[in-house]
C-alpha cells in the first residue's frame, strides 16, 4: 500500500461491533470524512480493538491492521 493514493489511509479504531458474520469498525482518520463505519466480513481473520492503528483502502473497501 503506497499512503500517496488517493483512496488510502490510516485510522484508529473507534468502537468494534461484532456478531457472528460481520466486524463493524467505526473509524476515526484525520482525513475527510474524519470517520466512517466499515463492516469486515471476515470475523476470524482479522481481531480489531479500540484504539489501534489500522491501514485501509476505501475503494474497494479494506481495513487491516497495522504492523
Amino acid at each position: 500500500m503506497t499512503t500517496s493514493a488517493r483512496n488510502n489511509f490510516m485510522a484508529t479504531v473507534g468502537s468494534v461491533t461484532q456478531d457472528a458474520t460481520v466486524t463493524k469498525l467505526n473509524l476515526i482518520t484525520t482525513t475527510t470524512p474524519s470517520s466512517w463505519t466499515s463492516l469486515i466480513t471476515h470475523t476470524s481473520a482479522n481481531k480489531f480493538t479500540v484504539g489501534q492503528t489500522v491501514l485501509g483502502m476505501a475503494n474497494p473497501v479494506d481495513v487491516w491492521i497495522s504492523k
